[in-house]
């Protein structure tokens, strides 16, 4: 028993002395963390950093804009996406946020219900669907980081070398990166960098969308189904109401400050119900953002090793499964899981980009394609099939959330 123990000893000094080649590869990695860049303030940039501070890494992260203007509208969070802001460790600050969201109702343009679905449980680990503005969920993510974002900031140019991602900036600076995200939308600088000028693929819709207070009696999110248009009313977390719309408009018909508001309330004057009430509050054109749906001409996530692509840089799509968002936060998600089998010496940056990719392909193309293939234009007769339909079998994307709710990223 003494001889073992003198064995064992021995072992254990000779670990120290010349330790494995994992182990020393492990702590290498941890004294000498990977460099990495987050390009991108929005959302997937601010989700990004998030992962990368919780695994250990601080990442420079920068943003073109010169200062944070309020983010847009309201976003709705599928559950989906809550689950991935949760995973995040933002569970609480999204609970004291958030609206948390338990039945969809659709109706036709003329408030007669179409279907009611109660949405509970539809999530595998039974996250709820939630909303919030966007400017509440763009100060949770920012006043979650350890580290100011380098704002008026933007790359110029990308260069593989020995050493890693060299990148250049605006501002004249050059540094060098084991690994750059690009997180920058779908106008992404980092994309046209890598893959040059592409023509973005325009999806035949205007859209509007603004904040109003919410109509009394709205409790559930209100889908108004028309014949070539759709309007969205959306409760959020502060007693306001997020209001989408959209029409078929295969012209890209032109738009002004001074018709934007007419326009938008013309096409939806005749819708009834909450439709009504809320239309009464958008009385200057300055209330609404208004633009056409584009989206990317292909899923691209990036050179495959060093530059990595996410959210809307690396696939924008329409907003039919209300996924956009919910993507990019599952990409923040998978990344940092992927990152820290670098940090743990596990493999290489090159070789966790590919099993992000490995992992995300298949899921993201799926999402993107059912998104783009649900928009068309109904005749009065076809109107009337899909109002049976919804009666009989539900909404048809509340049946693709119980589809792909059920894995997890």
């Amino acid at each position: 028993m003494h001889l073992s123990r003198v064995k064992i000893m021995g072992i254990l000094l000779l670990a120290l002395i010349f330790p494995m080649k994992g182990t020393a590869s492990a702590m290498d990695n941890l004294e000498q963390k990977p460099r990495v860049l987050v390009v991108g303030g929005g959302i997937a940039g601010l989700c990004a950093a998030k992962a990368l501070e919780n695994i250990g890494l601080i990442p420079d992260t920068i943003e073109k804009r010169q200062d944070f203007a309020p983010e847009g509208a309201g976003i709705a969070l599928p559950a989906n996406a809550a689950w991935a802001l949760q995973q995040l460790g933002l569970e609480k600050e999204l609970d004291a946020s958030a609206l948390h969201i338990n039945a969809m109702d659709f109706m036709d343009d003329q408030n007669n219900n179409l279907a009611h679905e109660n949405i509970t449980s539809i999530h595998n680990a039974g996250t709820q669907f939630m909303a919030i503005d966007r400017a509440s969920l763009h100060e949770l993510l920012l006043g979650s980081l350890k580290t100011p974002i380098k704002m008026s900031t933007t790359v110029t140019k990308l260069t593989d070398t020995q050493t890693g991602v060299e990148v250049c900036f605006n501002n004249g600076e050059t540094k060098t990166y084991d690994l750059v995200i690009g997180a920058d939308g779908i106008h992404s600088q980092v994309r046209h960098l890598l893959k040059g000028e592409e023509t973005l693929d325009y999806k035949g819709l205007a859209l509007w969308r603004t904040i109003v207070k919410t109509p009394e009696g709205l409790v559930n999110p209100v889908y108004m189904l028309g014949l070539d248009r759709v309007l969205l009313l959306y409760p959020l977390n502060n007693e306001n109401t997020y209001v989408y719309g959209h029409v078929i408009d295969k012209d890209r018909l032109p738009e002004n400050a001074e018709t934007r508001l007419s326009r938008f309330k013309t096409l939806f004057q005749d819708f009834k119900g909450y439709a009504h009430t809320a239309l009464e509050q958008i009385t200057d054109p300055e209330q609404l953002i208004s633009g056409w749906l584009d989206s990317s001409p292909s899923l691209y996530w990036g050179n495959g090793s060093s530059v990595l692509l996410i959210g809307d840089a690396r696939a924008a799509f329409s907003p039919m499964l209300q996924q956009g968002g919910a993507q990019a936060m599952e990409d923040a998600y998978v990344l940092g899981e992927s990152l820290k089998l670098v940090l743990a010496g596990e493999c290489s940056i090159s070789e966790a980009v590919a099993q992000f990719i490995k992992r995300r392909n298949d899921r993201v193309q799926s999402i993107m394609t059912q998104s783009d293939s649900r928009i068309k234009a109904f005749t009065a007769e076809e109107a009337a099939a899909r109002a049976e339909y919804f009666k009989t079998h539900g909404a048809p994307n509340v049946a693709a959330f119980k589809v792909f709710m059920q894995e997890n990223p």
